[in-house]
């Protein structure tokens, strides 16, 4: 009977000690794609795949993928370019479980419309140094039904903004 369980033991030991981990991501070409369009990194580890490819001009430059501001709708992620119309406010908000978090919100515009533009937390800190009058690309970020059911756009952790002028 001991030696019956000693061998069960041993089967499962050696069992669960050949199964491999299942790779991190099976989207990984589609996950680089994304985050080379719309972040500034790529990790990359022994189970990544990496293959050099020749631009052949199906894969969309950052102008292809900007996104007006009348087109804009909620639960997507977008690209935009517009002018700061508003000069972020940061100021620090209490949420329901008693939380006090950073928020900063901005007021921009393009040819076709005007938007917000809001970080909350980590992301505020992207709107540092920004002013009225400025042209700035964002990318990254998500549209959501804001106050009142409009539609706002919240910077991401992969969002990235940079001054055009």
């Amino acid at each position: 009977m001991q030696i019956a369980n000693y061998r069960i033991d041993l089967v499962l030991f050696f069992f669960f000690l050949m199964i491999r981990r299942p790779p991190r991501s099976t989207l990984f070409p589609y996950t680089t794609l994304f985050r080379s369009v719309f972040g500034n990194a790529v990790t990359i580890n022994h189970d990544s795949f990496v293959r050099k490819i020749d631009d052949d001009g199906s894969i969309p430059s950052l102008s292809d993928l900007r996104t007006k501001i009348s087109e804009i709708k909620s639960e997507n992620n977008y690209c935009v370019e517009a002018i700061i119309l508003k000069e972020p406010e940061k100021r620090e908000v209490q949420t329901k479980t008693g939380e006090t978090i950073l928020l900063s919100e901005m007021f921009v515009e393009d040819a076709s419309g005007q938007i917000w533009i809001k970080g909350w937390r980590n992301q505020a800190i992207l709107l540092d140094g920004l002013s009225s009058g400025e042209i700035i690309s964002v990318t990254a970020v998500n549209a959501k039904a804001g106050l009142e059911g409009r539609t706002e756009l919240f910077l991401t952790p992969y969002s990235t903004v940079v001054k055009k002028n």
